[in-house]
Protein backbone atom coordinates (compact mmCIF):
# COMPACT_ATOMS: atom_id res chain seq x y z
CA UNK A 1 0.00 0.00 0.00
CA UNK A 2 2.35 2.87 0.99
CA UNK A 3 4.79 1.92 -2.44
CA UNK A 4 1.93 1.73 -4.72
CA UNK A 5 0.82 5.39 -2.86
CA UNK A 6 4.38 6.63 -2.94
CA UNK A 7 4.58 5.57 -6.76
CA UNK A 8 0.70 6.88 -7.82
CA UNK A 9 2.07 10.28 -6.33
CA UNK A 10 5.39 10.80 -8.11
CA UNK A 11 3.57 9.21 -11.41
CA UNK A 12 1.19 12.28 -11.29
CA UNK A 13 3.76 14.95 -10.42
CA UNK A 14 6.36 13.95 -13.16
CA UNK A 15 3.19 14.06 -15.17
CA UNK A 16 2.59 17.67 -14.57
CA UNK A 17 6.00 18.46 -14.48
CA UNK A 18 6.45 16.82 -18.09
CA UNK A 19 3.97 19.55 -19.28
CA UNK A 20 5.56 21.94 -18.19
CA UNK A 21 9.19 20.55 -18.51
CA UNK A 22 10.66 20.57 -15.40
CA UNK A 23 11.67 16.77 -15.02
CA UNK A 24 15.32 16.18 -14.54
CA UNK A 25 17.60 13.13 -14.72
CA UNK A 26 20.80 12.69 -12.83
CA UNK A 27 23.43 10.47 -12.78
CA UNK A 28 26.74 10.47 -10.22
CA UNK A 29 29.26 8.80 -7.81
CA UNK A 30 28.67 8.35 -4.54
CA UNK A 31 30.90 7.44 -1.51
CA UNK A 32 29.49 6.29 1.70
CA UNK A 33 29.90 5.02 5.18
CA UNK A 34 28.34 2.45 6.84
CA UNK A 35 27.93 3.28 10.33
CA UNK A 36 26.71 0.65 13.15
CA UNK A 37 27.91 2.08 16.87
CA UNK A 38 25.97 -0.35 19.01
CA UNK A 39 28.15 -3.12 17.22
CA UNK A 40 31.35 -4.34 19.72
CA UNK A 41 34.40 -3.56 18.12
CA UNK A 42 33.02 -2.53 14.34
CA UNK A 43 32.55 1.65 13.97
CA UNK A 44 32.17 1.87 10.28
CA UNK A 45 32.87 0.54 6.64
CA UNK A 46 33.47 2.74 3.61
CA UNK A 47 32.05 1.79 0.18
CA UNK A 48 31.24 3.52 -3.19
CA UNK A 49 28.40 3.48 -5.39
CA UNK A 50 26.74 4.67 -8.40
CA UNK A 51 23.13 6.71 -8.42
CA UNK A 52 20.73 7.60 -10.44
CA UNK A 53 18.68 10.59 -10.07
CA UNK A 54 15.30 11.12 -11.47
CA UNK A 55 13.36 14.34 -10.45
CA UNK A 56 10.42 16.51 -10.91
CA UNK A 57 9.46 20.36 -10.21
CA UNK A 58 5.81 20.15 -8.89
CA UNK A 59 5.73 23.84 -7.93
CA UNK A 60 7.82 26.80 -8.12
CA UNK A 61 11.21 25.41 -6.04
CA UNK A 62 9.38 22.72 -4.84
CA UNK A 63 10.58 19.28 -6.28
CA UNK A 64 10.17 15.28 -5.43
CA UNK A 65 13.37 12.87 -6.77
CA UNK A 66 13.48 9.11 -6.58
CA UNK A 67 16.82 7.81 -6.15
CA UNK A 68 18.77 4.52 -7.44
CA UNK A 69 21.44 3.52 -6.10
CA UNK A 70 24.12 0.63 -6.89
CA UNK A 71 27.09 -0.74 -5.15
CA UNK A 72 30.26 -0.88 -6.73
CA UNK A 73 33.00 -1.54 -4.43
CA UNK A 74 33.11 -2.07 0.08
CA UNK A 75 35.84 -2.17 2.18
CA UNK A 76 37.66 -5.02 4.12
CA UNK A 77 37.73 -5.21 7.78
CA UNK A 78 37.60 -7.39 11.19
CA UNK A 79 35.11 -8.00 13.13
CA UNK A 80 34.87 -10.74 16.15
CA UNK A 81 38.37 -12.27 14.20
CA UNK A 82 36.17 -12.50 11.17
CA UNK A 83 37.48 -11.09 7.73
CA UNK A 84 34.40 -9.43 6.18
CA UNK A 85 33.81 -6.79 2.96
CA UNK A 86 31.16 -4.73 3.03
CA UNK A 87 29.16 -3.11 0.19
CA UNK A 88 25.85 -1.69 -0.69
CA UNK A 89 23.50 -3.70 -2.90
CA UNK A 90 21.09 -1.21 -3.52
CA UNK A 91 18.88 1.42 -2.47
CA UNK A 92 15.77 3.60 -3.09
CA UNK A 93 15.52 6.67 -1.98
CA UNK A 94 12.48 9.68 -2.33
CA UNK A 95 12.77 12.54 -1.41
CA UNK A 96 11.00 15.89 -0.86
CA UNK A 97 13.58 19.02 -2.35
CA UNK A 98 13.03 22.66 -2.18
CA UNK A 99 15.92 25.21 -4.12
CA UNK A 100 16.69 28.24 -2.31
CA UNK A 101 18.83 30.50 -5.02
CA UNK A 102 21.97 31.64 -4.27
CA UNK A 103 22.99 33.26 -7.44
CA UNK A 104 21.41 33.27 -10.96
CA UNK A 105 23.41 30.08 -11.33
CA UNK A 106 23.92 28.53 -8.00
CA UNK A 107 21.35 26.61 -5.72
CA UNK A 108 21.50 25.90 -1.77
CA UNK A 109 18.90 23.17 -1.57
CA UNK A 110 17.57 20.38 1.37
CA UNK A 111 16.60 17.32 1.04
CA UNK A 112 14.10 15.52 3.26
CA UNK A 113 12.61 11.85 2.32
CA UNK A 114 12.21 8.08 2.91
CA UNK A 115 15.46 5.93 2.26
CA UNK A 116 15.69 1.43 1.66
CA UNK A 117 18.89 -0.10 0.89
CA UNK A 118 20.44 -3.81 1.64
CA UNK A 119 24.09 -4.11 2.43
CA UNK A 120 25.98 -6.92 1.38
CA UNK A 121 28.31 -8.35 4.15
CA UNK A 122 30.78 -11.63 2.79
CA UNK A 123 32.93 -13.31 4.94
CA UNK A 124 36.35 -14.19 3.36
CA UNK A 125 37.95 -16.44 6.05
CA UNK A 126 35.31 -17.58 8.56
CA UNK A 127 33.61 -20.31 9.24
CA UNK A 128 30.21 -19.19 7.78
CA UNK A 129 32.09 -18.92 4.37
CA UNK A 130 28.69 -16.50 2.86
CA UNK A 131 27.52 -13.81 3.40
CA UNK A 132 24.77 -11.94 5.27
CA UNK A 133 21.91 -9.18 3.89
CA UNK A 134 21.22 -6.37 6.34
CA UNK A 135 17.91 -4.79 5.06
CA UNK A 136 17.79 -0.70 6.62
CA UNK A 137 15.20 1.93 6.10
CA UNK A 138 14.26 5.36 7.42
CA UNK A 139 14.09 8.92 7.77
CA UNK A 140 16.65 10.41 5.34
CA UNK A 141 17.92 14.42 5.25
CA UNK A 142 20.63 16.55 3.77
CA UNK A 143 22.08 19.08 1.96
CA UNK A 144 23.07 20.12 -1.57
CA UNK A 145 24.54 22.54 -3.34
CA UNK A 146 24.36 22.75 -7.32
CA UNK A 147 26.10 24.75 -9.41
CA UNK A 148 25.12 25.40 -13.14
CA UNK A 149 27.89 24.54 -15.75
CA UNK A 150 25.93 24.94 -18.84
CA UNK A 151 22.52 25.67 -19.88
CA UNK A 152 21.51 21.52 -19.90
CA UNK A 153 24.47 20.80 -16.86
CA UNK A 154 25.06 21.25 -13.52
CA UNK A 155 27.23 19.98 -11.16
CA UNK A 156 26.19 18.63 -7.82
CA UNK A 157 27.67 18.23 -4.10
CA UNK A 158 25.80 16.69 -1.44
CA UNK A 159 25.93 15.42 2.35
CA UNK A 160 22.91 13.23 3.30
CA UNK A 161 22.07 10.95 6.19
CA UNK A 162 20.50 8.20 4.75
CA UNK A 163 19.10 6.11 8.65
CA UNK A 164 20.12 5.10 11.32
CA UNK A 165 19.72 1.69 12.41
CA UNK A 166 21.62 2.40 15.69
CA UNK A 167 18.77 0.56 18.47
CA UNK A 168 20.42 1.76 21.54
Amino acid sequence: MKKSFIAAVIIAAASQALADNVVYIGAGGQLGTFEQTNTANFDSADFTALQLTLGAYIYGNHALEVRFTNGISGEKFTHSGDEQTIEVSDAMSVFYRYDIELTESTKLYPLIGVSEAEFDVEYTNSSNNNYTIIDSSGLSYGIGLSTEISEDMRHYAEYISYFSDDKG
